[in-house]
């Protein structure tokens, strides 16, 4: 609603739609392959990087919600997909780190239930606050969650060594 609203009417959004999503898809694409082509100064700490994609998209965030054209909006959008992607694949290298193999399904299920809540909450909250003060309210709440989010992930200590990936059953590899 907001791109046909900035658009002038659902017609005209209707006919760059497509356009939009293939522009999602490549930016989603554009950040994975980021997320592995970082700097050192980067790269060599995924919790400094992924809260650094974090902050990006927060500031995406607010950027749709400020965005008074649309070609604003769809770079915003275009850079909160990119940031987005970027972090996940460092969130799940860092999951992949930190988490031991026989607890890794643990946490993956644990994770996809926090996220499934978070989805319920926000449906509940940033629904309502959208429909009383207009989706920038949305956007900016969100905003704030990934600020929130980029805090904790940078807080990840890097002092820790890796989790070694030992084989289950050492008796059994010759």
């Amino acid at each position: 609603p907001r791109f046909a609203d900035l658009l002038g009417g659902t017609d005209l959004a209707l006919r760059v739609n497509g356009y939009v999503i293939v522009g999602m898809s490549l930016a989603a694409a554009g950040g994975s392959w980021l997320a592995n082509h970082l700097p050192s100064v980067l790269s060599d700490r995924p919790p400094r990087a992924a809260a650094v994609a974090l902050l990006i998209a927060a500031a995406a965030m607010v950027g749709l919600a400020a965005a008074g054209h649309f070609v604003a909006a769809v770079a915003a959008f275009l850079v909160l997909h990119l940031a987005i992607a970027t972090a996940g694949v460092l969130e799940a290298e860092l999951l992949h780190e930190r988490v031991p193999t026989e607890r890794r399904a643990t946490v993956v299920a644990t994770l996809s239930l926090s996220q499934q809540s978070g989805n319920l909450l926000s449906s509940l909250v940033l629904a309502r606050g959208a429909n009383a003060a207009g989706i920038p309210l949305a956007w900016l709440i969100a905003a704030v969650t990934f600020v929130v989010a980029a805090g904790l992930v940078a807080a990840i200590s890097t002092d820790r060594a890796p989790v070694t990936h030992a084989h289950p059953h050492p008796e059994r590899v010759a």
